[in-house]
């Protein structure tokens, strides 16, 4: 689609002149990819491409290319790191960013420091030990948010020896369990604090029990997706109903006994009153209302951005210092199916609206939703299903090089013939998830565990699977 609109000149060439860096470059790598190279990759005709390319160009700038959550920008595959600077390209042409009808930057409500009536914490003084912003290892990866499925391998060579572990499953969330679970029974300390006795909470040391999100207050925060700001708190609708309390609680109790307590000398409600103080809102409104309307309206283009041109960097001086390609390149995927093979498939995931990650099918109303409907199977291609012998819901095999389980199939159009694909947020396998135990199957139960080169996310796409009628 990029090479329709620098071909044709579909761009915004003002945008592109005042709010953009490496244009010029862009068309030494773009002439690669005209849609007829991409019909061949993707399946979708030249023409189809083509046309969309145009009718999204003409709508410029009430119109977007957006990143979605899984092909373009989540960490499915070696390529997704420059799918979402390609995205990033294409918004630039169309001159839609922080536009109305295109892309815009959510408001942000500006939350007040505790400072200084409770002094903070230093930061740490060494680099993150997962390799996190770290040149040569994962340079580019969000050093706030880590890479959690490098903590089994640290944890296994002795680089680590203690784990807190917070709103969190990794055994069952992260890939390869065996080997995560592996990592984590090597720390000399795990302590979990959970709602729940899940996967991980099973095998730590200690487990400090959360009370459930209906019977606790939270911390105020601020909801990002809107052109104006907001502020919400979530309150108990009733008493914890066991010997639990609150994560903030909790955190803040442990504090007193670790020798910081210094930097925790407040309760929960003066935090949040103190964060509250610069945006003008009380607590006790905010308690009545739930929710609060906070800050300037949005406004319609910017200034700079947080790159260090202060522009949309489509050739990226960061990247080739680091040795990555400076102007977004296709990447081959890191494994593909077998065309000869009839049982070889891409194994491809994907979200259920009925629950969240790997945390609710535990809930028998919800878990009950998924039984009522006959949710959990594994969708195959129709056509691909009935050349393996295959009937609706009848018995299958799947088998990775690290993992191997069964399903019931669904034969379906929606979806491409080379994949298959599982709904995520079951395979539970604690016991103590008596509800969920047992219940169909998790996707990282077949990935080994990859690192992106440049970010370090694990590429949870990128598996192969063999599927074979039992």
């Amino acid at each position: 689609m990029i090479n329709v609109m620098f071909k044709e000149e579909l761009y915004d060439s003002d945008c592109v002149e005042k709010k953009t860096i490496g244009f010029q470059q862009l068309d030494d790598e773009i002439i690669n990819y005209p849609p007829e190279w991409a019909e061949k990759v993707c399946d979708i005709p030249a023409a189809t491409i083509a046309r969309i390319a145009k009718e999204i160009a003409a709508a410029k700038p009430k119109a977007l290319l957006h990143r979605g959550y899984h092909g373009a920008f989540g960490a499915q595959y070696l390529n997704s790191f420059q799918t979402a600077r390609a995205l990033a390209t294409a918004n630039a042409l169309l001159g839609n960013i922080n536009r109305e009808g295109g892309l815009y930057f959510p408001q942000t409500a500006e939350f007040g420091e505790l400072q200084p009536a409770h002094p903070a914490p230093e930061g740490p003084k060494v680099p993150k030990s997962d390799g996190t912003g770290i040149p040569g290892r994962y340079p580019l990866g969000a050093y706030g948010d880590g890479i959690s499925h490098a903590i089994p391998e640290l944890a296994l060579r002795g680089e680590l020896k203690a784990g807190f572990v917070y709103h969190n499953n990794p055994l069952r969330t992260n890939p390869n369990p065996k080997r995560v679970m592996a990592g984590y029974k090597k720390l000399d300390l795990l302590v979990v604090i959970d709602t729940v006795l899940s996967e991980t909470a099973s095998i730590a040391h200690y487990v400090l029990p959360e009370s459930f999100y209906l019977e606790r207050d939270e911390a105020v925060d601020n909801k990002h997706s809107g052109k104006k700001a907001q502020v919400t708190i979530q309150q108990k609708a009733v008493a914890p109903l066991f010997d639990t309390r609150p994560g903030m609680q909790i955190i803040i109790d442990l504090a007193q006994h670790l020798g910081v307590g210094k930097y925790f000398s407040f309760t929960p409600e003066e935090a949040n009153r103190l964060r509250l103080k610069p945006l003008g809102v009380t607590l006790e409104d905010l308690k009545t209302k739930g929710v609060l309307t906070v800050g300037s309206p949005w406004k319609e283009g910017f200034e700079k951005l947080s790159t260090p041109s202060g522009k949309v960097e489509i050739y990226s001086q960061t990247l080739e210092k680091l040795g990555y390609p400076p102007i977004p390149r296709w990447e081959e995927p890191l494994v593909t199916p077998d065309p000869k093979d009839p049982h070889s498939f891409r194994l491809l995931h994907g979200k259920q609206a009925m629950h969240t990650h790997a945390m609710t099918a535990n809930q028998p109303y919800l878990l009950e939703v998924s039984h009522r409907y006959d949710l959990i199977r594994l969708w195959v291609n129709r056509k691909r299903g009935q050349q393996l012998g295959l009937k609706d819901g009848d018995w299958v095999q799947i088998k990775s090089p690290i993992g191997e389980g069964r399903m019931r199939v669904k034969l379906t159009e929606g979806l491409h013939g080379s994949a298959v694909w599982l709904p995520s947020g079951y395979g539970a396998f604690s016991r103590h998830l008596t509800t969920a135990f047992d219940m169909g199957l998790s996707y990282n139960d077949f990935l080994p565990t990859y690192f992106d080169p440049t970010v370090g996310h694990c590429m949870s796409s990128e598996i192969v699977v063999q599927v074979t009628k039992i």
